[in-house]
């Protein structure tokens, strides 16, 4: 799916190894599985490198940057090597991104940063998970939403996790979700990375 502007180069047949693309601009990209014919997505220096899954690459970020975001699937983003060995000195890149991560690719500087999507989503195929807690630890509280969102979600300190939490946050997104719990035990949170820190002095026994 590509947005306006957008040009997608490929070829009439793709390779019997490999299937390969050249992507100008921003394009959600839905990809079948097949292990033996994997996907590759080229822009400038950048390849994103994928067997199955689903994601965004958008090569439009001001300062010649590129950003890929995924939403289902695992998704490789390196470097390419081929014009990366051409330089002096200089060895290939690259991150792993799983579902509600994504990464900024800065070509001039040639870094990576990992961070989690704007708007994080349930993962699909989980199990279900239910948030309608009844007098729940928040340790029991942040595994759930670790498990269905697929982010890392940790307390600062152990008093944290001993404190209790009573609520039916179903309706909220995952951020929404936070508010709630940090309200109700006088914490905050913090996307730290491709993590979400929670802070606060937490709870005695």
């Amino acid at each position: 799916l590509l947005q306006p502007g957008t040009v997608l180069h490929y070829p009439v047949h793709f390779q019997d190894a490999k299937r390969e693309v050249y992507l100008e601009g921003e394009a959600f990209f839905q990809v079948a599985k097949n292990a033996r014919r994997p996907f590759y997505i080229y822009h400038n220096n950048l390849v994103t490198h994928v067997l199955g899954t689903s994601f965004t690459i958008n090569t439009q970020k001001e300062g010649n940057k590129a950003e890929v975001a995924v939403v289902t699937g695992r998704v490789e983003v390196s470097e390419n090597s081929q014009l990366i060995h051409a330089q002096a000195n200089a060895k290939p890149a690259g991150v792993i991104l799983t579902p509600n991560q994504k990464v900024i690719y800065t070509q001039q500087s040639r870094t990576f940063v990992s961070s989690i999507v704007d708007k994080p989503v349930l993962v699909k195929n989980n199990e279900p998970v239910a948030f309608n807690f009844q007098n729940s630890t928040v340790a029991n509280v942040l595994t759930a939403l670790s498990k269905a969102y697929g982010i890392e979600t940790v307390a600062e300190n152990e008093n944290i996790n001993k404190c209790t939490f009573t609520g039916d946050i179903s309706a909220e997104d995952l951020y929404g979700k936070l508010d709630i719990l940090c309200k109700a035990i006088n914490a905050t949170y913090e996307p730290k990375e491709t993590r979400i820190l929670l802070k606060g002095r937490g709870c005695e026994p």
